[in-house]
C-alpha cells in the first residue's frame, strides 16, 4: 500500500474514533442529569453556641407555674372553666371578706363584670363554676350590720354570680386576688339614721 493510501485509511480510522466518542457522550448526558454538589467551603455555616441552637430550633418555654393536682388540672384546662370549690365569709375591720377559692394561680384570671343596682351589689363572673362540697349555694344572712345578705351561686354552666345586698345604701366594695383566691371586701355604708346616730342641731344664733 502507497503511503497515501495508509495515510487515507489511518484518516479514516480517526474518525470513526471520534464519531463514537461523541456518540458515547451524547448518550451519557441523555442518560444522567448533571447533579451539582456543593463543595465543603460553600455549604452554609451552622452554629455551635447553645444561644444560636435555641434560636435555630425554638422550643417552648418550661412552665414556672406549681404543678395542678390531676384533677385540678382536668378542671381547669377542660373548657377553660374555672372551678370555685371554696367560700369564706371572714370579719374585718371596716365590714367583711369573701374569698372565691380556686386552684393555685387560677384566681387572677376570673374577670367580675360589675352589675349593680339600687342597693344590690352584683357581679357575673364569666369562666367560672361554683362547685361546694354539698353542691349548693353559698348563702350568709346578716353577716354583719348594713349588709342584709350575701350569696353565691351558679347563674349557669360557666357563670358564677356574687351578691351583696346593703340594708340603706349600695356597699363599698373592694377587689382584691391571691394565689389561690379573689376576694370581695365589703363595707357598708350606711347613713347616721341607720346607725342610730343623730345629726348635729344647727347653733342657735346668739
Amino acid at each position: 500500500m502507497s503511503d497515501w493510501g495508509q495515510r487515507i485509511a489511518i484518516a479514516s480510522i480517526f474518525s470513526v474514533l471520534l464519531v463514537q466518542a461523541s456518540l458515547a457522550e451524547e448518550r451519557t448526558r441523555h442518560r444522567s442529569p448533571r447533579v451539582e454538589i456543593r463543595r465543603v467551603h460553600q455549604l452554609e455555616k451552622v452554629s455551635s453556641r447553645a444561644a444560636d441552637l435555641l434560636v435555630q430550633q425554638p422550643t417552648s418555654a418550661p412552665s414556672t407555674s406549681p404543678p395542678f393536682t390531676r384533677e385540678e388540672s382536668e378542671e381547669v384546662i377542660e373548657g377553660q372553666i374555672i372551678p370555685v370549690t371554696g367560700v369564706q365569709l371572714n370579719p374585718t375591720e371596716t365590714g367583711i371578706e369573701l374569698l372565691l377559692q380556686t386552684p393555685p394561680q387560677s384566681a387572677e384570671q376570673l374577670q367580675p363584670n360589675n352589675i349593680s343596682s339600687g342597693n344590690n351589689f352584683i357581679v357575673d363572673i364569666p369562666n367560672a363554676q361554683l362547685q361546694l362540697l354539698d353542691g349548693k349555694p353559698f348563702r350568709a344572712e346578716k353577716p354583719i350590720e348594713g349588709i342584709s345578705e350575701v350569696t353565691v351561686n351558679n347563674q349557669d354552666a360557666s357563670t358564677i354570680r356574687v351578691t351583696a345586698v346593703g340594708e340603706t345604701a349600695l356597699p363599698q366594695v373592694e377587689l382584691f386576688d391571691s394565689d389561690e383566691s379573689l376576694i370581695f371586701g365589703f363595707t357598708p355604708l350606711n347613713p347616721p339614721e341607720a346607725r342610730g346616730e343623730s345629726s348635729p342641731s344647727p347653733a342657735l344664733p346668739p
